[in-house]
């Protein structure tokens, strides 16, 4: 089990508050700028939200959790090469979908929309493996 943990290394388990902490704060300034109440360029906002909602979710993605054994590190490694294989599988069937149907499929995706949604596919492999261990 050490030979195993020592080759994955992780954030410890405080990183979640922080990431959580930095998640709430983007979602606040996008709350308070678009009430008006605080008047800062609509792109530099969009932009430190990006930074900031990608930041925190990989920061929890990359967090152990309180009890780090075998079982949990094998569920992390197959949810991390699902998420991996659907943001790449996805990627390449969006455009013949896009050609298919004439026109963007769902939505053109750059590349903040494919890791947002990769790290979204990891959050939901991951807990609901470890639900059903």
């Amino acid at each position: 089990m050490k030979k195993k943990q020592a080759n994955l290394k992780l954030f410890p388990n405080y990183f979640k508050k922080i990431a959580f902490g930095l998640l709430a704060f983007s979602i606040l300034i996008l709350v308070l700028n678009k009430n008006s109440i605080l008047g800062f360029d609509k792109e530099l906002i969009k932009e430190l939200l990006k930074v900031g909602i990608l930041v925190s979710l990989s920061m929890l993605a990359l967090t152990k959790d309180k009890e780090e054994d075998e079982l949990t590190i094998k569920i992390r490694m197959n949810s991390y090469a699902s998420s991996f294989l659907f943001g790449v599988i996805f990627y390449i069937v969006q455009p013949f979908m896009n050609l298919l149907f004439g026109k963007p499929f769902l939505f053109d995706m750059d590349a903040f929309q494919l890791i947002i949604t990769m790290l979204f596919v990891y959050f939901l492999s991951f807990f609901s493996s470890k639900k059903n261990r």
